[in-house]
């Protein structure tokens, strides 16, 4: 009978810890409406992620900041990207591997400069497998789709930080803005056919199944257009 009560406590209690954890508070504690009027995206490291990445988080967040709100005090976000993980292969079938990327933000009001927020995220995706299902699908990812597919859940969840979890609900059937266009430096089909060019030369090096004798394979047309451009 005494377990049963302790047991209870303990499922109530833990019950409680994952209702608590599911709400986000707003970081901004403003009375009045604010609105994201300007998103700035910075690298902790130059090797975070791929030329592309500062702008797809800038874009995707900005985008999304004006289903928050278009109207209020202005403030501007200055965003730090600090890590970008892609799931290792080995490591998924060794301990577990996921891709994630986390980021530093700092919110800013517009008219004044004072700093009103800080806080740190991190998002993750492909959890939910590992061991040898896990490196496969590691092995077969592209980097750049993964690259994109966490810019757009780092953008979604600081926009949740900002505002808080309640408000994001309230906001969350609004249509995203279409006005709010991207500026790539880099086309992102032209990524994407580099990572496959290179991985393509890299199984070229020897499997170590030979003596070092190397594999021979056929560079692909698109990859040879690709090599003399530069």
């Amino acid at each position: 009978m005494y377990f049963r009560i302790i047991q209870s406590v303990f499922l109530c209690a833990f019950a409680s810890l994952i209702v608590a954890g599911c709400q986000t508070t707003a970081a901004v504690k403003s009375p009045q409406q604010f609105q994201i009027s300007q998103v700035k995206v910075l690298k902790a490291k130059a090797d975070v992620g791929t030329v592309n990445l500062a702008e797809d988080v800038r874009y995707k967040t900005l985008r999304q900041a004006r289903r928050y709100s278009e109207v209020g005090q202005e403030k501007v976000m200055e965003v730090t990207l600090m890590n970008l993980h892609l799931k290792n292969p080995f490591m998924s079938v060794m301990v577990g591997d996921q891709n994630h990327m986390s980021a530093n933000t700092r919110i800013f009001d517009k008219a004044t400069g004072n700093l009103v927020a800080t806080f740190n995220t991190t998002v993750a995706n492909k959890r939910a497998l590992n061991g040898i299902s896990g490196a496969i699908i590691a092995a077969a990812q592209n980097p750049i789709d993964v690259e994109q597919d966490l810019a757009t859940l780092i953008s979604e969840k600081i926009l949740v930080q900002a505002y808080g979890s309640a408000y994001a609900k309230s906001v969350r059937d609004r249509p995203v803005s279409a006005a709010i266009k991207p500026n790539y430096p880099k086309n992102y089909e032209a990524l994407k056919r580099e990572f496959i060019c290179a991985s393509k030369r890299q199984s070229g090096f020897s499997d170590g199944s030979d003596e070092g004798a190397p594999v021979t394979f056929e560079v692909p047309k698109e990859c040879k257009v690709v090599a003399s451009a530069r």
